[in-house]
């Protein structure tokens, strides 16, 4: 396999992905999703926050990479049973 088809095959598959409007709106709900969970409007609640407790500090990389995971994984999951869900309908 060569450099200059994997380098096409990638452009052609960005070039595809961009114009999905599933895609930005993705996009949009994570950023607005990250900015609240950076300005701490929202939370995931995980562990104990009791005073000793094993509850991460919110502003902590681990815990924020934790949270855009699970964020990121639940909004792919909806839209793919929305996708599954739509082309049964169609068949």
């Amino acid at each position: 396999m060569s450099l200059a088809r994997t380098g096409t095959i990638f452009v052609q598959e960005l070039d595809h992905t961009f114009k999905r409007p599933l895609f930005w709106f993705l996009v949009a709900l994570l950023a607005l999703m990250a900015w609240g969970l950076s300005t701490g409007d929202m939370q995931i609640q995980s562990g104990d926050s009791s005073v000793g407790g094993t509850k991460a500090w919110i502003t902590s990389e681990f815990s924020f990479a934790f949270a855009v995971a699970i964020l990121v994984s639940i909004l792919s999951s909806f839209f793919a049973s929305i996708a599954t869900v739509a082309a049964l309908a169609a068949t």
